[in-house]
């Protein structure tokens, strides 16, 4: 496979990452609404839900992060392969790195690198954001489990 295909597939990929980042801001508002009843006292108090609930809160933060940088990366991605077809794909990266060196947002020494590393490391952080959502999942999961636990009666 060529290397402007592959760029393609992987901001294919990148791209996958939006709904993730949409369901991610869905739990992240059903945690706040949560923790907003349980600060006014409407809801019962219980430190292992709080807990679970802001240990929510974080990983959405963290997940938020990796899905601006794999958005980024994505829509960057779908530049450079539409301009390597009309140029050639070494004057669309250099263009590219001088680009982010000059905005700082890339230091001028990883400027040059060869695509298959920076597609693994586009992908990299699309697995990241991936595992984010699951642990802000699993973190929302534990915070229904202890309120249950702890409506039933258990410490």
């Amino acid at each position: 496979m060529s290397t402007p295909m592959q760029i393609e597939l992987v901001a294919a990929l990148l791209r996958q990452g939006r709904p993730f980042d949409a369901l991610s801001r869905g739990l992240l508002l059903l945690a706040t609404a949560w923790l907003v009843l349980l600060a006014s006292g409407i809801a019962k108090p219980h430190a292992a839900v709080a807990a679970a609930l802001l240990a929510s809160l974080l990983l959405a933060l963290l997940q938020r992060y990796f899905a601006l940088r794999v958005d980024l990366d994505a829509r960057l991605l779908r530049v450079v392969a539409g301009q390597s077809a009309a140029t050639d794909l070494a004057t669309a990266t250099a263009a590219l790195d001088e680009a982010l060196v000059g905005q700082g947002m890339l230091p001028r020494e990883r400027a040059g690198r060869a695509w298959p590393e920076r597609l693994a490391g586009a992908r990299r952080l699309w697995r990241r954001q991936l595992a984010a959502l699951l642990l802000q999942s699993l973190a929302l999961a534990a915070a229904l489990l202890f309120a249950g636990l702890h409506a039933r009666g258990a410490p």
